[in-house]
């Protein structure tokens, strides 16, 4: 995107909400990085536990920050259990 010097991720705990507000922090998003390179096109997030979580990006240039982007809602499936035997009497 042309003029952006950087972006900064927000995530919020599960389903994504339909529009989000000019003030996300408020609506029950964080903050959770701070890209300072456009040329950046990815982050990944090792803080997840299992759960649903939605994310959503803004760009940042010369101290303005643009409409948030599309939101992404993944959900993180527990690992499967192993060696579980399960008897049925």
């Amino acid at each position: 995107e042309a003029g952006v010097i950087g972006f900064i991720v927000y995530k919020a705990t599960g389903t994504c909400p339909a529009t989000v507000s000019s003030n996300p922090v408020s609506s029950g998003f964080t903050a959770v990085s701070t890209i300072t390179s456009a040329s950046t096109t990815s982050y990944t997030d090792s803080s997840v536990t299992y759960g649903t979580y939605c994310y959503f990006v803004v760009g940042t240039a010369g101290g303005l920050v643009s409409i948030p982007s599309n939101t992404v809602n993944p959900s993180v499936l527990p690992f499967p259990v192993s060696g579980l035997t399960v008897t049925v009497k």
